[in-house]
């Protein structure tokens, strides 16, 4: 399974605050035979720094496209995973939902 920039993905063993668990990730990169991904979570409590967290609200238009079940938060640190730590592709950013994360992180669009 290839995973491609702007896909959402579930990562097996994410290291989230002193826990590895599988975690819902939005692949920003491919560095070499990695992934640079930015983290979800449900829970607003994990976001150390609110103002740059960014919202996937349930309710935007684009928010079905993404798979994900719940509003959900990227936390602002990427990181780098091996690409076989892809346990499977749910579904990816699109429409102006991708083109607000791309400008709140300020990457590039691919």
């Amino acid at each position: 399974m290839v995973a491609k920039p702007y896909d959402v993905c579930l990562v097996s063993k994410y290291d989230l605050r002193l826990a590895k668990h599988n975690r819902t990730s939005i692949v920003v990169a491919i560095v070499g035979a990695d992934l640079r991904v930015y983290p979800t979570t449900g829970r607003l409590e994990l976001c150390d720094n609110l103002p740059s967290a960014f919202l996937i609200n349930s309710d935007d238009l684009d928010f079905p496209a993404t798979k994900l079940r719940y509003t959900s938060y990227v936390l602002d640190r990427p990181s780098l995973v091996p690409q076989d730590r892809v346990l499977k592709i749910l579904g990816k950013l699109e429409g102006d939902l991708k083109r607000r994360f791309i400008k709140h992180f300020g990457l590039e669009e691919s």
